[in-house]
């Protein structure tokens, strides 16, 4: 059984959808995937490295439905997958 849950970093609105048991796995995922976005632009700061990587930044939503499913698939904009676990949506 799958358990998707969608994260968002709460800082520029990015969404990362995560197949995670637990909140703070989903997060962990997130986290990865972040970093690894932000490396191929580079930090713009140590701040921005801290803000990413700081748990409290990230809200968790679980994926319901297959129709919730159906609208993140559709309607929003898949920017990458991280690992093949995480997948990257502009908000």
């Amino acid at each position: 059984m799958m358990n998707l849950k969608m994260i968002t970093y709460k800082l520029n609105d990015i969404q990362f959808l995560v197949d995670a048991k637990t909140n703070e796995e989903a997060i962990q995922k997130a986290i990865h995937a972040n970093c690894n976005a932000h490396l191929l632009n580079e930090f713009d700061s140590g701040k921005d490295k801290k803000d990413i990587k700081n748990n409290t930044n990230y809200t968790v939503e679980n994926i319901k439905s297959i129709e919730e499913l159906f609208f993140i698939c559709h309607f929003k904009e898949c920017i990458g997958i991280d690992n093949y676990e995480t997948i990257v949506y502009l908000y």
